[in-house]
């Protein structure tokens, strides 16, 4: 099977809207021994060795992006030719973790993914707090076109998919790596 030009590609960090972004911040810096850096449009980047959050000041709680990091520009730039030709919806977000040169994309529940290569190469240097961001849910009223979208357009893979007492999937596990999953999508009664 022919790997499609997401692959590989790994949940790098999120970006979430708040109302409480002076709660939050110290939180994550005390109890997930985080570092947090502020951006210049008033966001914070908060920063362990393999985890990275955004959190972005905003009325209401949301998820402003998804961002996966890919190998280099090369890869990147196959990405953005494949999405191009599936005429795949664009976003103007940018992601302030991320280098020049990005892909932001709209899925069919209009949440946005970002795709690009990080601005700090990871390093070895141990964690204070060990433990990275392994995967993200997202709820949806759609299940059928968004795991459609992220299979058949991005390129992601499903490794699970759950079904209730009606035959209806209630839950996807995709991956765009070696791992067996790195975004879970649920079915709920609002997308999320």
């Amino acid at each position: 099977m022919t790997k499609p030009p997401l692959w590989p590609a790994h949940l790098h960090h999120f970006c979430l809207n708040t109302p409480q972004i002076d709660v939050v911040v110290p939180w994550y810096e005390t109890h997930m021994e985080m570092d947090s850096e502020k951006l210049a449009d008033g966001a914070v980047w908060l920063s362990g060795r393999q985890r990275n959050i955004v959190f972005r000041p905003a009325g209401e709680k949301a998820i402003g992006y998804v961002a996966y990091a890919l190998a280099d520009a090369d890869q990147l730039a196959r990405l953005d030719v494949d999405l191009a030709a599936k005429d795949v919806a664009r976003s103007d977000i940018r992601s302030p973790v991320f280098a020049d040169g990005q892909i932001s994309i709209l899925d069919t529940d209009g949440k946005c993914i970002v795709f690009g290569l990080p601005l700090r190469a990871e390093t070895d240097t141990p964690d204070r707090l060990p433990g990275r961001l392994q995967h993200l849910g997202i709820c949806t009223t759609d299940m059928d076109s968004l795991i459609a979208f992220f299979t058949g357009m991005i390129g992601f893979r499903a490794s699970d998919i759950v079904k209730n007492d009606d035959g209806g999937v209630s839950a996807c596990f995709l991956r765009s790596d070696h791992e067996h999953h790195d975004l879970a999508l649920f079915a709920a009664s609002s997308s999320r």
